[in-house]
């Protein structure tokens, strides 16, 4: 009885924490990581789909869409910049670039 009623108060707890938590952030890359919605950039690139977030510029926060968001090479990109342009697409409301190759990678 006592891990039933653990488990149920884990449960409880979470609900609201992890339900806030779900819709101000989208999946980034394949490792378990996270971005906020309307103001990061996702970034996955390489074989190993290494990924990363950026801050977004304000043309995309202002009109959150792939549309908005500049090549992977851009300089806004910064450190997480990629050799190729990268293609957008859109997971859970966010923008995520992925790219080929990138000169940075998981460490």
């Amino acid at each position: 009885m006592g891990s039933r009623l653990i488990a149920f108060l884990a449960a409880v707890a979470c609900a609201s924490g992890c339900a806030s938590d779900s819709r101000d952030r989208f999946s980034c890359g394949k490792h378990g990581g996270t971005c906020a919605l309307g103001t990061e950039i996702c970034v996955v690139a390489g074989a190993d789909a290494c990924s990363t977030c950026v801050a977004a510029p304000p043309a995309y926060t202002a009109n959150p869409s792939c549309d908005s968001v500049p090549a992977a090479t851009d300089e806004m990109f910064g450190n997480s910049r990629c050799v190729d342009d990268g293609v957008c697409g859109e997971v859970e409301g966010g923008a995520v670039v992925t790219c080929a190759e990138a000169t940075w990678f998981c460490g």
